[in-house]
This record gives C-alpha cells, sequence and structure tokens, in this order.
C-alpha cells in the first residue's frame, strides 16, 4: 500500500511524510498466531454460495449501516484486496491468482480489470475435491501452468449478476 500512496518515494521509502514510515512507526507487536480459527467460522462468505453469500455477510455484519447500492460498493471495493494475493489448495482448496502475471502483490485495479474482460469458464472438483469449484480463464490467451488465474463464484457474481433484488 505505501508503494502505490501518492507519499512514496523510491529514494527513501521510509522518508518523513510516507505512508510507510507512518506504518513502521505505529506498528504494534502482538498478534498470537494460531493453528486454526474457529471462532471464524460463519464470518466470511463461502466463495460456492456467491453473491448471496458475500451479501448477506458483509452486507449484515460489516455494511450493515449502509443501504442497497452502497452496500454493494463497499462489498466491491473491499474484494478488490483479492488483486493482492491468490489461493493455494493446501489453504483453501482452490488454486490461482486472482491477477495477471506481474501484477500480483500490487495494490490496484488488475483483480477488476481481469474480472471483467477475461473470459471465464468452471473448473469443477479443483484438486479432486467435488466442494471446491472455481473459474479459470478460456480466452485466448489460455491458463498458464507457471501462473494460473482464477475467480470463485463470489467474485464473478459482482460482474454478472444483474438480480436487481440484491
Amino acid at each position: 500500500m505505501s508503494r502505490t500512496a501518492n507519499s512514496y518515494r523510491e529514494d527513501d521509502e521510509y522518508a518523513p511524510g510516507t505512508l510507510a514510515r507512518a506504518f513502521r512507526d505505529q506498528f504494534r507487536a502482538g498478534r498470537a498466531t494460531v493453528e486454526s480459527c474457529s471462532w471464524n467460522t460463519g464470518l466470511m462468505p463461502d466463495p460456492e454460495k456467491g453473491c448471496d453469500d458475500v451479501m448477506s455477510l458483509f452486507g449484515s455484519h460489516v455494511f450493515k449501516f449502509n443501504k442497497g447500492r452502497e452496500k454493494k460498493r463497499l462489498t466491491a471495493a473491499i474484494m478488490g484486496a483479492h488483486t493482492l494475493g491468490s489461493a493455494k489448495r493446501e489453504n483453501s482448496g482452490y488454486q490461482g491468482s486472482w491477477s495477471s502475471k506481474g501484477s500480483e502483490g500490487v495494490f490496484d485495479n488488475d483483480y477488476f480489470r481481469q474480472l471483467l474482460t477475461r473470459g471465464w469458464g468452471p473448473e469443477l472438483a479443483v484438486g479432486d475435491n467435488p466442494e471446491r469449484n472455481q473459474w479459470k480463464t478460456v480466452d485466448g490467451a489460455g491458463p498458464s501452468s507457471e501462473h494460473p488465474q482464477m475467480m470463485l463464484n463470489s467474485d464473478l457474481c459482482l460482474a454478472y449478476d444483474n438480480n436487481s433484488a440484491h
């Protein structure tokens, strides 16, 4: 995030007034690392359930004081954090990156660009697990074994769910 801030300085990342310096100076250690987090069950959307679960959880908890279209806008914004990451089969059961090669780990809008400009086709039973389904690229660029891209039901519904009831 500090590299994308207006205050970023390539010659001195931690110069006075930079976001990186503010992050560094305000950091406080103390989070305990745990092997499991059963208390978290039901607090994050189930990607298999798509927009219904995303809107229910974010709408009911995170953005409960916002209304209609504003909830959707804020939910889409928070989902944009996928531009920074990737999924690993051993962690979540899913496999791939939400961003194009070279854009992973960069706080930009590549997640939204990939979501809207790529062709997506279903990939069922990821890693032979029938409870893990995702979308893979099926357009002319094709999937890359070196950098597989994917989306989840909860991602694609942001762009393709036109049900006015949501």
